[in-house]
């Protein structure tokens, strides 16, 4: 709480940039109406944690209330020529691993395009 008490003094209010509000207990309370309001979710942090720049931890954990998976667009594969099948990837705990794939068709009027 100390930083959290150094950033009030020093943070002066603007667009864009605000010192946000904190709930010291009852975390669930506040994740539920999270998810109630169809809000991303919430950061959970130890207050004895220290921040580290550029670096993860578990002192400082987002907790999503909306189930999600960021997909990549790996490879591009055309088994025919009006459909484009997509391989996906996403990140595992330590690699990227392939997650299935997707097709998209193009109309026939913007392949003549």
């Amino acid at each position: 709480m100390e930083r959290r008490g150094i950033l009030e003094r020093l943070l002066e209010p603007r667009a864009g940039v605000q010192l946000a509000d904190y709930v010291e207990s009852d975390g669930k309370a506040l994740f539920n109406l999270t998810k109630e309001k169809g809000m991303e979710g919430i950061v959970a942090k130890r207050k004895d944690g220290i921040y580290r720049p550029g670096k993860r931890s578990s002192d400082w954990l987002k907790i999503k209330a909306r189930l999600q998976q960021d997909l990549w667009l790996a490879d591009l594969q055309r088994p025919k020529e009006a459909e484009n099948i997509w391989v996906l990837s996403c990140w595992a705990p330590t690699r990227m691993v392939s997650c299935g794939t997707t097709a998209t068709r193009v109309p026939a009027l913007l392949k003549k395009a």
